[in-house]
């Protein structure tokens, strides 16, 4: 099953391979044909937080070869490189803002505080940071950042995530599996709980979070949403004061227990997330 899987991957991008993560059980699902991406108005966010300026030229770099209509909002919490930042930022042809911020909640935090009401006209947003993982070695640290943003290393794997969300309307949110780079206890709520139970009332959903419960979420903060699928995130109002100051957490702060509810959010309000597995080159829905 897998070879031909591999097979009609190979004659046909926009078959996706629908798979339950409980079941090996796999069915097909042709999308039809590939939308021209680029002749569209911009219902497309792409919003960049910025704190190392190498990663962010790296980051440049891959989504103005996407070929794609999209509106640009950067944060940055780095002062030092503030300033090339602004002109880096120049060279996104639809820049809508970029901003200095503090430097509260990580990757999450800046665009959450500065953009959540802008981001809610889009019918579609893609979030993207400048990742580096001092906690880690450094081979860890840059496969874990590439393979991230593996969902926009070429125009024809972006175009088919875009497919998906068109045309699979109970699609929430499209990130890359990172799963395999790291211990199965990083699946899991751990040190997070608390705040991320204490955010789920805050945001009005209401549900408790089993404790023991594995999530699926973009391990890196990475991804593609539909927009509606986290309007509770992007309908609160963020402060700077809702976020630990910095001092290098490695888990249980406010932003650690949203990187989680990215993924648990959509699943929730009974919607699908759908998963990239580069080395197969195949989308996942779970």
């Amino acid at each position: 099953m897998q070879s031909q899987a591999r097979a009609l991957f190979s004659r046909n991008i926009n078959l996706i391979d629908l798979q339950r993560v409980s079941q090996i059980d796999k069915s097909f699902n042709p999308i039809g044909e590939e939308t021209n991406l680029s002749t569209l108005p911009p219902s497309l966010a792409i919003v960049i937080h910025v704190f190392h300026l190498d990663q962010f030229k790296n980051i440049l770099k891959k989504v103005t070869r996407l070929g794609v209509n999209f509106d640009a909002f950067v944060t940055c919490s780095n002062p030092y490189i503030w300033p090339e930042v602004q002109k880096l930022s120049e060279e996104f042809s639809n820049l809508v803002d970029v901003k200095l911020t503090e430097n509260r909640g990580r990757n999450f935090g800046p665009w959450l505080i500065e953009f959540h009401e802008q981001l809610q006209k889009y019918e579609y947003f893609v979030h993207l940071h400048t990742k580096k993982s001092a906690h880690v070695r450094p081979r860890l640290s840059d496969d874990w950042s590439a393979r991230s943003m593996a969902f926009i290393e070429n125009k024809a794997v972006f175009d088919r995530a875009i497919n998906i969300l068109r045309r699979q309307p109970d699609v929430g949110l499209i990130f890359v599996d990172c799963g395999d780079l790291f211990r199965q206890i990083n699946s899991y709520w751990n040190a997070n709980y608390d705040a991320a139970v204490m955010l789920v009332k805050t945001l009005g959903l209401g549900s408790l979070l089993p404790r023991n419960q594995k999530v699926i979420y973009p391990m890196g903060g990475m991804f593609l949403a539909r927009t509606s699928s986290l309007k509770e995130l992007l309908d609160h109002r963020w402060t700077p004061e809702m976020f630990p100051i910095e001092k290098g957490q490695l888990d249980g702060t406010t932003q650690h227990a949203i990187e989680r509810l990215v993924g648990w959010i959509p699943k929730e309000k009974g919607m699908s997330i759908c998963v990239y597995k580069p080395s197969a080159d195949t989308f996942y829905v779970n």
